[in-house]
């Protein structure tokens, strides 16, 4: 449309950001038609230029964080996103819940998973973290669950 102005954010606004070009930061596993096509909100840092925007993005994503403005969208709290519980603390140590394990690496036969793809309790997709083996001690019901469904469906 010719007469469509793009939309304007400020520092400090909270938008979502489309997954289009994020496929194998969610979860390389699930095709795109499964995937959630927003996800957030994060919060502008700063307007670059006339039509990018530098987003604050969780650390363990390691993508560059300007995008453009086609790719955000305006994030309207409806209270359906209640916010992430808080993380409990276990022998001094702060721990989340896990709520699935989705993925495993390396995926060589004969060699055991080093990392595994977490999905955490409460949080979105935009907040799953590759974790080492030796960190899911705690978890010993989702790594079984986990097993048991790849048994089942890997040829």
């Amino acid at each position: 449309d010719r007469h469509r102005t793009p939309a304007s954010y400020n520092p400090g606004d909270l938008v979502l950001l489309s997954t289009k070009n994020l496929r194998n930061l969610l979860n390389s596993t699930t095709t795109r038609k499964f995937l959630p096509r927003w996800v957030g909100p994060f919060p502008i840092t700063e307007k670059i230029g006339t039509a990018a925007y530098k987003l604050q993005l969780p650390p363990s994503w390691q993508i560059h964080p300007v995008f453009h403005i086609s790719l955000l969208r305006m994030w309207k709290d409806d209270g359906r996103n209640p916010s992430p519980p808080p993380p409990e603390l276990i022998n001094g140590q702060i721990e989340h819940e896990v709520q699935a394990i989705l993925d495993h690496k390396p995926k060589k036969p004969g060699k055991s998973p080093s990392h595994y793809l977490i999905k955490w309790m409460g949080y979105g997709v935009e907040c799953n973290t590759w974790e080492p083996a030796r960190n899911l001690t705690n978890c010993p019901q989702a790594l079984t669950e986990y097993w048991a469904v790849r048994q089942n469906t890997d040829p």
